[in-house]
C-alpha cells in the first residue's frame, strides 16, 4: 500500500495513542485487569457516530502508563486469526511515526516510488473531545514538535500525510492550521443528505462507504467538484460481489482515485492483474 490508515484517540493525561474505537473492550484484555473494573460504563458516542458502548472502559479515563499495561486483541475473533492477541500494546502517534521513520530507512521502497509510505491519519470523537474535555485533537496533532509532518512541504520528503474525519467540524479547523490533503468520511445516510458542493469547500476528497458510492450518480457529482474519492472498506469478509478478486476489480473500474482495503496484499495483487489488462487509464494503487 502507498498509506498507512490509523485512528486516534486521548488518554487522560493527553497522550495521542492509536485505536479504531474511543474504549478498550473489543480490541484489548482489559477485562483480566480486575483493578480496573471501577471504570467501566457507558459511553454514548454522538452523531455522526450514535453510538453506544455498553458496559465498556473509555480510553480517555486512563493514563499512557495504565493503558500500556494492556494488550491488543483481535476484534473480529469469529472469522479471523487471533494468533497475535496478547502480544503487542497500543502505540502513540509518536511510536508509531518512529517506526515509519525507521522502516523507511530499512525497507526502502523500490526507486519507481516517488513518495514513501505515508500517514492517512483519522481523528475520531473530535467533537467529544473538545465539548466533554476541552481537547481540541486537531491542535493538539498540528502542534507535534521535532517530526515536521505539519504542512505538504515539509511531510512530502518523509511521511506524507493525508487527514481524514467523519466530522467537518474537525477538517474545518484543520483547515485553519495545515495544507495537508483533507478527507471527509460519510456514511450513507451522509452521502444522501450532504451537498458535495458544499464538502468541497472545506474538503479535498471524500471517503464514502464502498456499498453506496454507485448510487444514482454520486460519483459524477464528486468528480465534477474535484473531489478525491477514496471509499472505505474493502474487506474479504464483507463483500458486495462473489469475488474478492472482482470486488477490488469493481472500484478500480469505477473510476475511484484510492481504495480503503483491510487486505492490503489482495488488493494490489488485483490491482496489477487489472492494469495488465488495459492500456488507459493506468491507475495509480492507493491503500
Amino acid at each position: 500500500g502507498d498509506f498507512v490508515e490509523l485512528d486516534l484517540q486521548i488518554t487522560k493525561d493527553g497522550h495521542i495513542i492509536t485505536s479504531h474505537d474511543p474504549c478498550l473492550k473489543e480490541t484489548s484484555n482489559i477485562e483480566d485487569f480486575p483493578e480496573f473494573k471501577d471504570r467501566q460504563k457507558d459511553t454514548y458516542v454522538g452523531f455522526p457516530y450514535d453510538y453506544l458502548y455498553k458496559d465498556d472502559w473509555l480510553i480517555h479515563d486512563f493514563t499512557l502508563a495504565e493503558i500500556k499495561t494492556l494488550k491488543r486483541k483481535q476484534r473480529y475473533p469469529q472469522f479471523r486469526n487471533m494468533m497475535l492477541d496478547n502480544i503487542f500494546q497500543y502505540m502513540t502517534l509518536n511510536e508509531t511515526i518512529e517506526l515509519m521513520q525507521s522502516m523507511a530507512i530499512k525497507m526502502p521502497r523500490s526507486q519507481d516510488k516517488k513518495y514513501n509510505i505515508g500517514l492517512y491519519i483519522e481523528t475520531k470523537q473530535y467533537k467529544m473531545y473538545r465539548d466533554q474535555y476541552n481537547v481540541d485533537l486537531a491542535e493538539k496533532l498540528i502542534k507535534f514538535v521535532g517530526y515536521d509532518l505539519e504542512t505538504v512541504e515539509k511531510s512530502t520528503g518523509t511521511i506524507p500525510v493525508i487527514i481524514e474525519s467523519f466530522e467537518r467540524e474537525a477538517l474545518e479547523k484543520y483547515q485553519t492550521l495545515s495544507d495537508l490533503p483533507r478527507i471527509y468520511l460519510m456514511f450513507n445516510k451522509m452521502m444522501e443528505d450532504e451537498s458535495l458542493t458544499d464538502v468541497a469547500k472545506f474538503a479535498h476528497g471524500i471517503g464514502p462507504g464502498v456499498d453506496g458510492i454507485f448510487k444514482n450518480d454520486f460519483l459524477a457529482v464528486a468528480k465534477s467538484n474535484e473531489l478525491q474519492v477514496h471509499p472505505w472498506v474493502v474487506r474479504d469478509e464483507t463483500l458486495g460481489t462473489l469475488e474478492p478478486i472482482d470486488e477490488n476489480v469493481l472500484y478500480y473500474t469505477s473510476g475511484v482515485d484510492g481504495i480503503f482495503t483491510e487486505h492490503p496484499h489482495l488488493t494490489k495483487a488485483a490491482f496489477l492483474d487489472y492494469n495488465k489488462t488495459v492500456d488507459e487509464p493506468k491507475m495509480e494503487f492507493t491503500q
